[in-house]
Protein backbone atom coordinates (compact mmCIF):
# COMPACT_ATOMS: atom_id res chain seq x y z
CA UNK A 1 0.00 0.00 0.00
CA UNK A 2 1.38 3.40 -1.03
CA UNK A 3 0.29 6.26 1.22
CA UNK A 4 0.43 10.01 0.73
CA UNK A 5 0.42 12.02 3.99
CA UNK A 6 0.10 15.81 4.14
CA UNK A 7 -0.64 18.73 6.48
CA UNK A 8 -0.44 22.47 5.75
CA UNK A 9 -2.55 23.73 8.67
CA UNK A 10 0.08 26.07 10.15
CA UNK A 11 3.19 28.01 9.12
CA UNK A 12 5.03 24.70 9.09
CA UNK A 13 3.93 21.99 6.67
CA UNK A 14 4.87 18.46 5.72
CA UNK A 15 4.28 16.00 2.90
CA UNK A 16 5.43 12.41 2.63
CA UNK A 17 5.11 9.19 0.68
CA UNK A 18 5.20 5.89 2.57
CA UNK A 19 4.86 2.22 1.72
CA UNK A 20 3.08 -0.09 4.15
CA UNK A 21 4.38 -3.64 3.84
CA UNK A 22 3.36 -6.99 5.38
CA UNK A 23 6.67 -7.30 7.24
CA UNK A 24 7.08 -3.72 8.54
CA UNK A 25 4.76 -0.92 9.63
CA UNK A 26 5.96 1.30 6.80
CA UNK A 27 8.92 2.42 4.74
CA UNK A 28 9.56 6.12 4.21
CA UNK A 29 9.89 6.81 0.49
CA UNK A 30 9.97 10.62 0.68
CA UNK A 31 9.48 13.14 3.48
CA UNK A 32 9.47 16.92 3.15
CA UNK A 33 9.12 19.62 5.81
CA UNK A 34 8.94 23.32 5.10
CA UNK A 35 8.08 26.61 6.74
CA UNK A 36 5.86 29.04 4.91
CA UNK A 37 7.99 31.67 3.23
CA UNK A 38 5.53 31.56 0.34
CA UNK A 39 1.95 30.34 0.31
CA UNK A 40 1.69 26.58 0.81
CA UNK A 41 -0.38 26.50 -2.38
CA UNK A 42 2.65 27.74 -4.34
CA UNK A 43 4.90 24.84 -3.33
CA UNK A 44 2.70 21.84 -2.46
CA UNK A 45 2.38 20.63 -6.06
CA UNK A 46 6.12 21.02 -6.57
CA UNK A 47 6.89 18.88 -3.52
CA UNK A 48 4.21 16.35 -4.48
CA UNK A 49 5.75 15.86 -7.92
CA UNK A 50 9.23 15.74 -6.40
CA UNK A 51 7.99 13.07 -3.99
CA UNK A 52 6.44 10.98 -6.74
CA UNK A 53 9.71 11.04 -8.66
CA UNK A 54 11.86 10.27 -5.61
CA UNK A 55 9.52 7.41 -4.63
CA UNK A 56 9.38 6.09 -8.21
CA UNK A 57 5.59 6.23 -8.10
CA UNK A 58 2.86 7.39 -10.42
CA UNK A 59 -0.18 9.20 -9.04
CA UNK A 60 -2.22 6.08 -9.86
CA UNK A 61 -0.03 4.08 -7.47
CA UNK A 62 -1.35 5.95 -4.40
CA UNK A 63 -3.75 3.81 -2.36
CA UNK A 64 -4.55 6.08 0.58
CA UNK A 65 -4.25 9.74 1.61
CA UNK A 66 -3.71 10.70 5.26
CA UNK A 67 -4.66 14.32 5.91
CA UNK A 68 -4.23 16.76 8.78
CA UNK A 69 -7.54 18.65 8.74
CA UNK A 70 -6.84 21.40 11.31
CA UNK A 71 -7.35 23.32 13.50
CA UNK A 72 -5.02 25.97 12.22
CA UNK A 73 -4.76 28.65 9.59
CA UNK A 74 -8.03 28.95 7.65
CA UNK A 75 -6.16 29.25 4.35
CA UNK A 76 -3.53 26.66 5.26
CA UNK A 77 -6.11 24.01 6.10
CA UNK A 78 -7.83 24.56 2.76
CA UNK A 79 -4.59 24.12 0.79
CA UNK A 80 -3.97 20.53 1.92
CA UNK A 81 -7.67 19.69 2.04
CA UNK A 82 -8.40 20.82 -1.51
CA UNK A 83 -5.16 19.26 -2.74
CA UNK A 84 -6.00 15.90 -1.15
CA UNK A 85 -9.62 15.98 -2.31
CA UNK A 86 -8.59 16.72 -5.90
CA UNK A 87 -6.24 13.73 -5.98
CA UNK A 88 -8.77 11.51 -4.23
CA UNK A 89 -11.50 12.48 -6.68
CA UNK A 90 -9.36 11.98 -9.78
CA UNK A 91 -7.98 8.60 -8.66
CA UNK A 92 -10.85 7.28 -6.46
CA UNK A 93 -8.57 7.17 -3.40
CA UNK A 94 -9.94 7.07 0.17
CA UNK A 95 -8.88 9.73 2.69
CA UNK A 96 -8.11 9.31 6.38
CA UNK A 97 -8.35 12.56 8.38
CA UNK A 98 -7.01 13.51 11.78
CA UNK A 99 -6.90 16.68 13.81
CA UNK A 100 -3.54 18.39 13.26
CA UNK A 101 -2.67 18.64 16.96
CA UNK A 102 -2.72 14.90 17.68
CA UNK A 103 0.42 14.02 15.65
CA UNK A 104 2.34 16.73 17.56
CA UNK A 105 1.34 15.06 20.82
CA UNK A 106 2.18 11.64 19.42
CA UNK A 107 5.71 12.61 18.38
CA UNK A 108 6.36 13.82 21.95
CA UNK A 109 4.47 11.04 23.72
CA UNK A 110 7.59 9.34 25.11
CA UNK A 111 8.58 12.48 27.01
CA UNK A 112 5.77 12.68 29.59
CA UNK A 113 2.48 11.10 30.63
CA UNK A 114 0.41 14.28 30.15
CA UNK A 115 0.63 16.56 27.13
CA UNK A 116 -1.25 19.71 26.24
CA UNK A 117 -0.69 20.89 22.67
CA UNK A 118 -1.05 24.66 22.31
CA UNK A 119 -0.65 26.28 18.90
CA UNK A 120 -0.87 29.93 17.97
CA UNK A 121 -4.39 30.80 16.78
CA UNK A 122 -3.40 34.48 16.46
CA UNK A 123 -5.25 37.48 17.87
CA UNK A 124 -4.27 36.45 21.41
CA UNK A 125 -5.80 32.99 21.16
CA UNK A 126 -4.50 29.42 21.12
CA UNK A 127 -5.68 26.15 19.65
CA UNK A 128 -5.34 23.28 22.08
CA UNK A 129 -5.93 19.57 22.69
CA UNK A 130 -5.05 17.33 25.65
CA UNK A 131 -3.59 13.81 25.81
CA UNK A 132 -2.71 11.16 28.38
CA UNK A 133 0.12 9.29 26.75
CA UNK A 134 0.31 6.06 28.77
CA UNK A 135 -2.51 4.73 26.59
CA UNK A 136 -2.37 7.74 24.26
CA UNK A 137 -5.90 8.92 24.90
CA UNK A 138 -7.31 12.25 23.81
CA UNK A 139 -8.87 13.68 26.99
CA UNK A 140 -9.59 17.15 25.63
CA UNK A 141 -10.79 17.52 22.06
CA UNK A 142 -9.45 20.41 19.98
CA UNK A 143 -10.55 23.82 21.22
CA UNK A 144 -9.74 27.50 20.83
CA UNK A 145 -9.53 29.94 23.71
CA UNK A 146 -7.78 32.97 25.11
CA UNK A 147 -4.75 32.03 27.23
CA UNK A 148 -6.38 33.24 30.45
CA UNK A 149 -9.25 30.78 29.87
CA UNK A 150 -7.08 27.67 29.66
CA UNK A 151 -8.22 26.49 33.12
CA UNK A 152 -11.50 25.45 31.48
CA UNK A 153 -9.57 22.70 29.67
CA UNK A 154 -7.42 21.27 32.46
CA UNK A 155 -9.96 19.33 34.51
CA UNK A 156 -9.29 16.00 32.78
CA UNK A 157 -5.58 16.09 33.59
CA UNK A 158 -4.08 14.81 36.84
CA UNK A 159 -3.13 18.19 38.27
CA UNK A 160 -0.99 16.70 41.01
CA UNK A 161 1.43 16.03 38.15
CA UNK A 162 2.90 18.53 35.74
CA UNK A 163 1.60 18.88 32.18
CA UNK A 164 4.07 19.03 29.31
CA UNK A 165 3.23 21.90 26.96
CA UNK A 166 4.16 21.45 23.30
CA UNK A 167 3.34 23.40 20.17
CA UNK A 168 4.12 26.95 19.08
CA UNK A 169 1.45 28.82 21.06
CA UNK A 170 2.64 28.84 24.66
CA UNK A 171 5.84 30.83 24.18
CA UNK A 172 4.03 33.39 22.01
CA UNK A 173 1.41 34.19 24.67
CA UNK A 174 3.27 33.11 27.80
CA UNK A 175 2.59 36.36 29.66
CA UNK A 176 -1.17 36.10 29.02
CA UNK A 177 -1.65 32.83 30.93
CA UNK A 178 -2.71 32.96 34.57
CA UNK A 179 -0.09 31.99 37.16
CA UNK A 180 -2.59 29.58 38.74
CA UNK A 181 -2.56 27.63 35.47
CA UNK A 182 1.10 27.87 34.53
CA UNK A 183 2.13 26.35 37.87
CA UNK A 184 0.93 23.05 36.38
CA UNK A 185 2.96 23.46 33.17
CA UNK A 186 6.49 22.74 32.05
CA UNK A 187 8.21 22.86 28.67
CA UNK A 188 11.22 21.21 27.06
CA UNK A 189 13.15 23.05 24.38
CA UNK A 190 13.90 19.79 22.57
CA UNK A 191 10.22 18.99 21.95
CA UNK A 192 9.03 18.75 18.35
CA UNK A 193 6.45 21.43 17.61
CA UNK A 194 5.88 21.29 13.83
CA UNK A 195 3.44 19.19 11.84
CA UNK A 196 4.96 15.99 10.48
CA UNK A 197 3.52 13.81 7.72
CA UNK A 198 5.16 10.73 9.24
CA UNK A 199 3.25 11.12 12.51
CA UNK A 200 -0.02 11.62 10.66
CA UNK A 201 0.70 8.22 9.10
CA UNK A 202 1.57 6.77 12.53
CA UNK A 203 -1.76 8.04 13.86
CA UNK A 204 -3.51 6.16 11.07
CA UNK A 205 -1.55 2.96 11.76
CA UNK A 206 -2.37 3.01 15.47
CA UNK A 207 -6.09 3.65 14.82
CA UNK A 208 -7.82 0.31 15.40
CA UNK A 209 -10.87 1.27 13.35
CA UNK A 210 -9.82 4.02 10.93
CA UNK A 211 -12.66 5.76 9.14
CA UNK A 212 -11.90 6.13 5.44
CA UNK A 213 -13.78 8.85 3.62
CA UNK A 214 -14.66 9.62 0.04
CA UNK A 215 -13.38 12.93 -1.30
CA UNK A 216 -16.78 14.63 -0.92
CA UNK A 217 -17.12 13.50 2.73
CA UNK A 218 -13.95 15.23 3.92
CA UNK A 219 -14.50 18.33 6.04
CA UNK A 220 -12.00 20.76 7.56
CA UNK A 221 -11.75 21.22 11.33
CA UNK A 222 -12.43 24.92 11.71
CA UNK A 223 -12.75 26.01 15.34
CA UNK A 224 -12.51 29.70 14.59
CA UNK A 225 -13.76 31.64 11.61
CA UNK A 226 -11.51 33.04 8.93
CA UNK A 227 -9.60 36.25 9.67
CA UNK A 228 -12.23 38.21 7.75
CA UNK A 229 -15.02 36.60 9.79
CA UNK A 230 -13.20 37.29 13.06
CA UNK A 231 -12.67 40.94 12.08
CA UNK A 232 -16.38 41.22 11.25
CA UNK A 233 -17.28 39.84 14.69
CA UNK A 234 -15.01 42.38 16.38
CA UNK A 235 -16.50 45.18 14.30
CA UNK A 236 -20.04 44.13 15.28
CA UNK A 237 -19.05 43.95 18.96
CA UNK A 238 -17.50 47.41 18.77
CA UNK A 239 -20.65 48.79 17.11
CA UNK A 240 -22.89 47.22 19.77
CA UNK A 241 -20.78 48.73 22.57
CA UNK A 242 -20.96 52.18 20.99
CA UNK A 243 -24.76 52.08 20.55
Amino acid sequence: MNILSVDTSSNSASLGFFKKTPTTDYITLYLKHWNKSRSHSEVITEYFNEGLQASELNISDINLICLGKGPGSFTGIRVALNFAKTIAYSQSIPIYTINSLQPIALMNSQRHSQILVLNNAFRNMVYGAGYLTTTFTEVEQPFACEPNQISNYLSKFHLEKKILIVGNGYEVYKTLFNDDDTQHFFTETSCSTSVDAEYILKSYLRDKSPELLKWNEVLPLYIRGSEAEEKLKLKKLATERNN
